[in-house]
C-alpha cells in the first residue's frame, strides 16, 4: 500500500492510496519462522499524522520507502510478488525515527544477509502455489 500522495480535495484523496496484494507464502513463513504483515510504502523517512492514521485504519505493520515501487511494476507485468522486510525503526516508538533507523541499521541488515540466501533457497524450484 502507497499512502502519501497527499491530495487534499474530498473524493480526490483516495487517488492517493493505492494497493497490491502480495503474493501469500504461508509455507516460506513457516519453514523459516518469517511473519506476515501489511507493507506500506510512502515517500519519506518520517510520518504525518494523516500518514499513522492511514496506517491504523488499514493494519499497517510496517513502513517503509521501496516495495509499493516494485509491487506496482509487478503488478504492471502481471509478476507475483512478495517483500522480505527488516525493521529498521517502530513508527509509534518514542524515539526520534531517524536516531532508531541509524542505530538499528547494520542489524537489520544482517539479519537481512542471513534470511535471504534461505528465502531464495527456498523458493528455488517451487511453484507459486508451493510458496
Amino acid at each position: 500500500m502507497h499512502h502519501d500522495r497527499r491530495i487534499p480535495l474530498p473524493g480526490f484523496d483516495k487517488q492517493g492510496l493505492g494497493y497490491v496484494d502480495s503474493t501469500p507464502t504461508p509455507n516460506l513463513r513457516k519453514a523459516l519462522n518469517l511473519k506476515a504483515g501489511i507493507v506500506t510504502s510512502g515517500n519519506s523517512l518520517d510520518y504525518t499524522q494523516e500518514d499513522m492514521a492511514i496506517m491504523n485504519r488499514h493494519g499497517a505493520a510496517v513502513k517503509e520507502m521501496e516495495a509499493a515501487a516494485i509491487a506496482w511494476v509487478a503488478q504492471l507485468f502481471r509478476k507475483p510478488m512478495f517483500c522480505v522486510k527488516a525493521v529498521t525503526d517502530i513508527v509509534d516508538g518514542d524515539r526520534p525515527t531517524q536516531e532508531e533507523f541509524l542505530e538499528n541499521l547494520n542489524a537489520a541488515a544482517a539479519a537481512l544477509q542471513q534470511t535471504l540466501p534461505k528465502v531464495l533457497e527456498f523458493v528455488a524450484g517451487k511453484t507459486i502455489a508451493e510458496l
